[in-house]
């Protein structure tokens, strides 16, 4: 249709077939660009989860009352601690995080869920791209609808008021 020769195809249908087009290669386009932005978003926070996680940031604790008291080292190869959650002389074995500073702070977010972040923001932008695109092709074919009703408007304006086709006489309009 983009490429026809008919005479009865409009240029504005031309117009609105080769904007879907495009805008259909480009949807398709989009998607190995954010998949590529997603595997190196995933890299990056996998390394950050991993790297909160390091095992110089684990201290097993003894919860005795309201705070919790450091029982052993940040290396793990010097504790000699029983298991976390055992209770053992009235203490229960809890686990514990502590920054640089050595002041305790949660648990780190866990390596595996960079995979669930990163899928879900690729999906965002996507579904973001594909609105922007269908967005611009709706608004294109409301254009072009407009510019087409306008022609068929005055078309019909002239066929209505005989300034058209087959004239009685000489020159054009009513006599």
């Amino acid at each position: 249709m983009i490429v026809s020769r008919n005479p009865l195809v409009r240029s504005l249908d031309r117009l609105e077939a080769l904007v879907t087009v495009v805008a259909v290669a480009l949807a398709m386009l989009t998607l190995p660009v954010v998949a590529a932005m997603a595997t190196e978003s995933y890299y990056i926070q996998r390394a950050v989860y991993t790297e909160q996680a390091h095992p110089d940031r684990h201290v097993p604790s003894a919860d005795a009352g309201a705070s919790p008291v450091a029982i052993g080292h940040a290396d793990p190869a010097e504790r000699d601690l029983p298991l976390p959650g055992v209770q053992t002389a009235h203490r229960i074995i809890e686990e514990s995080w502590v920054d640089k500073a050595g002041e305790q702070v949660s648990a780190p977010t866990p390596p595996s869920r960079a995979a669930v972040e990163t899928i879900g923001a690729a999906v965002v932008v996507e579904g973001l791209v594909l609105c922007v695109i269908a967005a611009l092709v709706a608004a294109t074919r409301w254009y072009l609808g407009r510019i087409r009703d306008a022609y068929w408007d005055s078309s019909l304006a002239i066929v209505r008021d005989g300034y058209g086709g087959r004239s009685r006489g000489t020159g054009y309009g009513r006599k």
